[in-house]
């Protein structure tokens, strides 16, 4: 249980390192991340998690999933919900 910080962990902790396994091919596609909560995967901005999750898990086909939530948040999970008004 180590939260991702204000984006030191991203970089060089365990998340930095799931991040670079992914890029490397030894963290499988398709991997999903669990995390207590929200706030435990980063502590960064919102604006600054979204990109995290667009850029460094989507984009490797990466999941994450949050204790206490149904869902696996992956990109495939988003692009299947119906856009607003239609």
């Amino acid at each position: 249980g180590v939260s991702a910080g204000k984006g030191e962990h991203r970089r060089s902790g365990a998340l930095g390192s799931f991040i670079r396994g992914a890029a490397a091919g030894t963290v499988p596609a398709g991997s999903v991340l669990v995390v207590e909560s929200i706030s435990r995967f980063s502590r960064e901005v919102e604006r600054q998690v979204l990109g995290v999750l667009l850029n460094d898990f989507w984009a490797k086909n990466l999941g994450l999933a949050i204790c206490g939530h149904d869902e696996i948040y992956t990109a495939d999970l988003i692009d299947s919900r119906p856009e607003p008004n239609g």
